[in-house]
């Protein structure tokens, strides 16, 4: 008889690992994205567009033209607390504001590839993890007085390096975890949050 046939459904998507699985890959990217456009919104107060001594040195000192900054001490007095400002040229910041591409783009292509040979789990964590030091990492060039610069353009690559392979290996873990017919309702939770990190 046909209504004795036990008809097959997908088990509870909350709570369950999947659903888990989609948080913790929307957390990520939240994280992904707003290390992303940190420098965006960063250095405009990097930067020192008013000052007249910072571009009288820049002219005075030609071989460290790229490399310039001005220390302003705050209200508190200790080296600690003062305040950095760089001279960076617009092609500088339009250099390091697209760093991060560079990295990414050299990680994106191969990222399913490398998800499936050295896991998913892994790449993802990789990935994470090694942007997030290198964005931990930019608050180095305030102690460096040359170089400086460099330092960023390395760190913002790295940080590129580690968030290309984010996006193609959710891809990997919803062939893997995803029922079917939850395939695109898994995809929405976990790229939901990359507006809100922007």
């Amino acid at each position: 008889v046909m209504t004795s046939e036990k008809v097959r459904k997908s088990p509870r998507l909350i709570p369950s690992t999947r659903f888990t699985l989609a948080l913790l890959v929307s957390f990520a990217l939240f994280i992904q994205y707003a290390q992303r456009v940190s420098l965006s919104m960063g250095i405009v107060c990097m930067v020192n567009r008013t000052n007249i001594n910072s571009i009288a040195n820049r002219t005075l000192s030609s071989s460290q033209s790229d490399i310039i900054s001005i220390k302003t001490s705050t209200k508190y007095g200790s080296d600690i607390f003062k305040e950095k400002q760089f001279f960076f040229t617009e092609l500088q910041q339009q250099i390091l504001l697209g760093a991060h591409w560079f990295g990414y783009i050299l990680t994106l292509a191969p990222a399913g590839w490398i998800s499936i040979t050295f896991g998913a789990k892994r790449t993802f964590t990789f990935g994470v993890l090694v942007s997030s030091i290198a964005t931990l990492a930019m608050v180095a060039i305030y102690y460096v007085d040359e170089m400086h610069f460099i330092l960023a353009v390395i760190f913002r690559v790295i940080a590129g390096l580690g968030h290309g392979p984010l996006f193609p290996v959710t891809y990997t873990f919803w062939s893997m975890w995803a029922v079917p017919l939850e395939r695109s309702t898994l995809t929405s939770i976990g790229f939901c949050s990359t507006n809100l990190g922007t």
